[in-house]
């Protein structure tokens, strides 16, 4: 993965030169192996595509740590 960008939300933004599925996959283990829960991956690019619009493959994961949620 590429370019690194944070906002002022948290919501970090990140770019990958590998297929979509393939970084998902990747990011969902990593995410896994430190003990946080993927809740939801938004698929906009097939959302997109059942609305009659084309655009590149993209998606946005959900997750977090139910210890951090504690805090």
């Amino acid at each position: 993965m590429t370019d690194d960008t944070e906002s002022s939300d948290g919501v970090i933004t990140k770019s990958s030169s590998k297929p979509v599925a393939q970084t998902i996959d990747g990011l969902r283990r990593l995410i896994a192996d430190r003990d946080f829960t993927v809740f939801n991956v938004i698929d906009h690019s097939g959302v997109a595509e059942r609305a009659g619009v084309q655009m590149p493959d993209s998606n946005s994961s959900c997750s977090g740590s139910r210890l951090w949620a504690r805090r």
